[in-house]
């Protein structure tokens, strides 16, 4: 499944502070540092050598700069693909358990578009069927009949209002958007699916985004919400879950 990642790791938040607004661009923004922790255990044995790749924040137009990331063993390299940045370790002699923390200074913003300058993308794969997201399903098809309007953003409010109104929360194992559909409940993963497949459907391009919810305070900071393509917004952020987007 193509996803985009915003801030993915294993353990959260270290603390967060909120400034004031300087750049008239952005309705909102905070500047937050978090501190992530991969946690490494050798079950047994000794590694002479091991390559290690893993997922950090990095820069999303509109959505997050990164102004610095700190590690407690440096990365030999940094790479990005399909919009995700990873730190490469070459690791040897390892005969412990290990962590490598990373200290990451962001700042965050909402952002609400005046004019879409996002115009030159493939949107094929934010429109194809994928797993969890049956867009094939005679039951999600039919009811995204039922929720399309004369324009995309009235399609996407009436989807959104949709999936707020008939989907109850319940922590589980993601179940996907046709058995969510006919169960009614499920997690922020089935409630964003839901939407997305329901969009697709009516031809919207939709896509997921999974990161960490940025409240010192949560219990369970990771978290899936979904972006959907208007025409004259370019991409926004839906979260059904949470009830929260970012339109006006």
């Amino acid at each position: 499944m193509l996803k985009t990642y915003l801030l993915y790791a294993i353990f959260g938040v270290l603390s967060l502070q909120v400034f004031s607004q300087e750049d008239k661009k952005y309705q909102f923004k905070r500047d937050v540092k978090f501190e992530f922790v991969y946690k490494f255990k050798l079950k047994e044995g000794y590694i002479d050598r091991m390559r290690l790749v893993l997922l950090i924040p990095n820069d999303v137009k509109d959505r997050q700069t990164i102004k610095s990331i700190q590690f407690s063993i440096n990365p030999d390299s940094l790479l990005s693909d399909m919009g995700n940045a990873y730190a490469v370790f070459h690791l040897k002699n390892i005969e412990r358990d290990f962590d490598i923390k990373m200290v990451t200074d962001l700042t965050i913003y909402k952002f609400i578009a005046s004019a879409n300058t996002d115009t030159a993308i493939d949107f094929q794969p934010y429109l194809k069927e994928e797993r969890f997201i049956e867009t094939s399903s005679q039951e999600i098809i039919q009811t995204a009949a039922t929720l399309k309007a004369a324009t995309d953003i009235e399609t996407v409010i009436n989807t959104y209002t949709y999936v707020n109104e008939h989907i109850t929360y319940k922590k589980k194992a993601e179940i996907g958007a046709e058995a969510v559909l006919e169960s009614g409940v499920g997690k922020c993963t089935d409630f964003s699916d839901l939407f997305i497949a329901l969009l697709r459907v009516n031809k919207i391009p939709a896509k997921v985004v999974r990161g960490f919810v940025v409240n010192p305070d949560s219990e369970n900071p990771f978290h899936q919400w979904a972006e959907a393509y208007l025409k004259h917004q370019g991409w926004v952020l839906f979260d059904p879950t949470t009830k929260t987007y970012f339109y006006c």
